[in-house]
């Protein structure tokens, strides 16, 4: 079934100028010029297949189902659609597509067609056919797909199309470092999946025995060692460090220590970084904040309150970090 659109409507009472009466109505050229800006002409691609030309038997061809505009008018085809031509003695091109005709509100033949004069004003051609002289049957050789071709076609959903050809692109570059440079695919770390991937059984039993390696759970739950904190406990001052985000710091020693917390200059911390520190004697730890650093506390706290006090710094950005816990 073919079905287009946005034609005028012949059935409503119209104006000295041919515009239909009504509360600022317009004509159907007045939309489809909205949608000619929008989306030029062209058909989409989306499937690849719309609107594909091809024999089907003897000198009937196929055109495949899709959806597509001229001049602002869309025009779809619901279901492939057959179409047959007769033999003649004479060499002929035929041009298969849509053409325009709005003074009497449809696609020619209401349908997608064969026609043998191709003109840009109104035309949409999806294939071309060279057909030799008595000629009973069409072949592949006869077709030439134009709908890739913006004299003749074109399609109104370019930049997909575009990231769909690179990606193809960047598939085939991936393979062929495979098979030409000798780097196996373990080694270059990089898989192309071309759609949604099932793991076999022997995949799924290797991946829970690489976790299984790490000490970490393969049941589908999670052990506390995959959640906690790495713990180290230190017994002298010290100055925070980008490795230690993501620790838990013990602090051991009968008189106070010092952590230094410095600028991002010389650790590069990121906003939402956070260290926990936990003073395992009764020497506190005293936070200190390097030139240009700042601490926000309650009530302008400093250090651990005593023996197995717990305290987090968190980083919130611009050389700025909380102090919570148990501190005074």
């Amino acid at each position: 079934m073919f079905d287009s659109g946005f034609f005028t409507s012949t059935s409503v009472t119209v104006n000295g100028d041919g515009i239909p009466v009504g509360n600022k109505a317009k004509p159907a050229s007045f939309l489809a010029e909205i949608f000619k800006r929008i989306l030029g002409n062209g058909i989409s691609m989306n499937p690849t297949s719309s609107f594909l030309a091809f024999p089907k038997t003897g000198m009937t061809f196929t055109v495949k189902a899709g959806w597509g505009v001229m001049n602002g008018y869309p025009f779809k085809l619901t279901e492939d659609c057959d179409i047959t031509l007769t033999s003649s003695t004479a060499a002929r091109t035929l041009y298969v597509g849509v053409r325009l005709d709005v003074d009497n509100n449809e696609f020619e033949g209401d349908n997608v067609i064969a026609y043998e004069v191709f003109s840009a004003e109104t035309d949409r051609a999806f294939a071309r056919i060279d057909i030799p002289a008595d000629a009973i049957e069409l072949t592949d050789a006869m077709f030439i797909d134009l709908r890739y071709n913006a004299n003749y076609c074109g399609f109104i959903d370019e930049y997909r199309v575009s990231l769909q050809s690179l990606a193809d692109e960047l598939s085939t570059i991936i393979q062929e470092v495979y098979g030409e440079s000798g780097i196996s695919a373990d080694a270059l770390g990089v898989v192309a999946f071309a759609a949604a991937q099932e793991l076999t059984g022997a995949q799924k039993a290797q991946a829970q025995a690489n976790i299984g390696a790490a000490g970490l759970n393969t049941s589908g739950k999670v052990f506390p060692s995959q959640i906690n904190f790495p713990w180290t406990c230190f017994t002298a001052s010290k100055t925070l460090a980008l490795s230690d985000v993501n620790t838990l710091m013990g602090f051991s020693n009968t008189s106070n220590l010092t952590v230094t917390v410095p600028a991002t200059s010389n650790a590069a911390f990121s906003s939402g970084d956070e260290i926990a520190f936990l003073q395992t004697n009764t020497g506190s730890i005293v936070f200190t904040p390097a030139s240009g650093v700042t601490i926000w506390a309650f009530d302008g706290a400093d250090r651990t309150a005593g023996q197995f006090a717990f305290a987090v710094l968190k980083y919130l950005g611009n050389e700025t970090w909380a102090l919570v816990g148990a501190i005074e």
